[in-house]
């Protein structure tokens, strides 16, 4: 996968309550999947607190909120 990268956009969509966010957003950071600037955006449910606010070199910047779903963005 990091041949194909790194990308500029990351969508993350695991099952919600599987706890794979942050390590997810560690591995990314880690293999350096993201470029510079690029952005992680992680669809999970809204009443789901398992999202950290930092992680590796990534930082939420955003959370928006449609219905039972939350997407919170990461830079």
């Amino acid at each position: 996968l990091s041949a194909l990268g790194p990308f500029d956009i990351v969508y993350v969509d695991p099952p919600y309550g599987a706890g794979l966010y942050g390590p997810t957003l560690e591995t990314l950071s880690q293999e350096g999947l993201v470029s510079e600037g690029g952005w992680v955006i992680c669809e999970h449910g809204g009443q789901d607190s398992g999202l950290p606010a930092a992680l590796g070199r990534f930082e939420a910047f955003r959370t928006a909120r449609y219905g039972g779903t939350s997407l919170t963005f990461f830079c």
